[in-house]
């Protein structure tokens, strides 16, 4: 799902063309005006009024088709600024295999123009002469380096979701955790993983 809460009772939904039931459906058989039944699933969500008291930074890292919550995360983070006062810097990471795969690209390039606080990051992961930015995945490493490392600079700490294929997700939360493998970064971590 990739809308806010604000636009029910519409529900806007991005779903990549492949050979999972449901992405046939939505592709193949699904018609305009129809009354479809949807069932929300699973803990990842954001929610300005428990999430927000004190929030300065917010991390988005998406994979793929994995930008569709985050893109809804970050819309909400944006348009209620009065729910968020806090909140000094929205981050985007997001990687695809090439460039044309970008979901919302012209969408987030609108509000990173009309929005200060926002930074966007496009990477893709296979070689494409067209792609703008950086190639290669996202690392540990690269979401840390949005994180400050002193508790006092961020003494609420920062808030980072990761949501995309289960490999890159895994990577990235034992790459950012506190185990012997993980840099033990200073913030909240949510993620989800998508077949």
């Amino acid at each position: 799902m990739s809308s806010i809460p604000s636009e029910l009772p519409m529900m806007s939904l991005a779903v990549k063309l492949s050979r999972h039931p449901p992405a046939v459906w939505c592709h193949e058989r699904a018609q305009p005006g129809k009354l479809v039944k949807v069932r929300p699933g699973g803990s990842f969500s954001f929610d300005p009024a428990v999430e927000g008291p004190g929030l300065k930074n917010l991390v988005l890292v998406a994979g793929g088709i994995g930008i569709n919550p985050l893109y809804s995360i970050l819309q909400e983070a944006l348009h209620h600024q009065h729910r968020l006062p806090s909140l000094q810097r929205v981050s985007l990471l997001y990687s695809v295999s090439v460039f044309a795969e970008l979901a919302f690209r012209a969408q987030l390039l609108q509000l990173a123009t009309s929005e200060p606080r926002l930074s966007l990051d496009f990477r893709t992961t296979r070689e494409d002469p067209e792609a703008p930015g950086k190639r290669g995945r996202i690392t540990a490493e690269d979401v840390a380096a949005l994180i400050p490392r002193d508790p006092a600079e961020d003494p609420n700490g920062s808030l980072v979701y990761v949501c995309g294929p289960p490999k890159m997700t895994d990577g990235l939360v034992e790459g950012l955790g506190p185990g012997p493998t993980g840099l033990g970064i200073p913030a909240q971590l949510k993620y989800e993983k998508w077949w």
